[in-house]
């Protein structure tokens, strides 16, 4: 992978700026994407509860009205009972709210953390009702391609950055329920608005994962031969891996030109031939690739006789696979041809299947 592909966190370069002024700009960030007042936040209370080793944060995710996705979530302990109202969040889907509600609510105890510090042994339990929305939330796996590149890629990048700045222990598990509710009474930013402001804001290095370096997003872009990947990367993979290396033997056997490739329908060819069993697709380009074994071959590696097996008259070479005049084999091409002819004449044109015949009589 590394020798195709480059990756570069930021297309852009930030001007340097006063340190000073990195924590307003990084509230700002948040502030464009969370409603919710968060200076009514109990956040001594957040951090007291987490140190006596009770407090569970419960995030649920579901369907609401006119096709938003609702998320909410609640801090609660003995003494506490903080919670958010159902926020809706347009253009989206279950998955992408829940995710956005495990943001918040990791972004408030990283600003509980901010103002008081919790000990060594603070533990706080997330509980989630999106097991996918969980299972990526709270991946360690290392940060690749794969994760630059999945859907919500903004979001979950971001919660990556929170969960590192966040100094209790967080452990998540599956175990709220999912939201029920059809009458949202807070909103969020769209889909495309979180996104854009995502975007918006790269950083240019973020080597260290420290307050000072926000905001807290990555734009990560994939770099090939000099040229941005916006396509499906998969694909990409594919063409650089698979198919220019096929395109160049089959020119080099053939002699054909770009354009006689170009000619090609590919994807057609492709789709007929996975229609068959592996054992006869292997057969099919054996023998449109002249790669057949005949009599005459086995001969020159295994000194064996070069006469046809059927009419026992003629070397068996390749050409002669096709022309055998014995008349065994000719009825046997004969009952293949008929096979043929009808299987294509159930949804092929007239003149396309006359065109097909007469190349293979020919």
């Amino acid at each position: 992978m590394g020798a195709f592909f480059q990756i570069s966190h930021s297309s852009t370069e930030l001007p340097v700026e006063d340190p000073d002024e990195i924590p307003q700009r990084q509230t700002q960030y948040y502030d464009q994407l969370f409603s919710a007042n968060l200076e009514e936040t109990p956040y001594e209370d957040i951090i007291t509860s987490a140190q006596h080793g009770n407090l569970t944060v419960t995030i649920s995710s579901g369907h609401g009205i006119e096709g938003t996705h609702i998320s909410a979530w609640t801090f609660s302990s003995p003494n506490l009972n903080f919670s958010s109202p159902p926020m809706a969040i347009t253009n989206s889907t279950r998955y992408r709210a829940e995710l956005f509600a495990i943001m918040k609510s990791l972004y408030i105890i990283y600003k509980a953390e901010s103002i008081v510090t919790p000990d060594s042994s603070t533990t706080i339990n997330i509980q989630c009702s999106h097991k996918t929305a969980l299972v990526e939330a709270f991946r360690d796996s290392p940060l690749g391609i794969k994760t630059a590149t999945q859907l919500n890629y903004d979001l979950l990048m971001d919660i990556r950055s929170l969960r590192n700045m966040i100094r209790s222990t967080l452990k998540p598990s599956i175990g709220a329920p999912p939201l029920q509710t059809s009458t949202p009474t807070s909103s969020t930013p769209s889909h495309d608005d979180i996104l854009r402001t995502f975007l918006a804001r790269p950083t240019s290095t973020n080597t260290s994962l420290v307050i000072n370096h926000t905001p807290l997003s990555h734009v990560v872009s994939i770099i090939h031969e000099g040229k941005t990947i916006g396509t499906d990367l998969k694909t990409v993979i594919s063409n650089i891996a698979y198919t220019r290396p096929l395109k160049k033997k089959i020119q080099k056997d053939t002699g054909w030109a770009d354009a006689q490739v170009q000619q090609i329908a590919w994807q057609s060819f492709f789709g007929a031939i996975r229609r068959v069993s592996r054992s006869h697709r292997i057969s099919i380009i054996k023998l449109s690739n002249q790669l057949w074994n005949t009599n005459v071959q086995n001969q020159k590696y295994y000194d064996e006789s070069p006469l046809c097996p059927i009419c026992q008259l003629h070397p068996e070479s390749f050409s002669h696979v096709f022309c055998c005049s014995h008349p065994t084999a000719r009825d046997n091409r004969q009952e293949s041809l008929t096979q043929l002819q009808s299987s294509l004449h159930r949804s092929t044109p007239p003149e396309l299947l006359n065109t097909i015949l007469e190349g293979i009589i020919q």
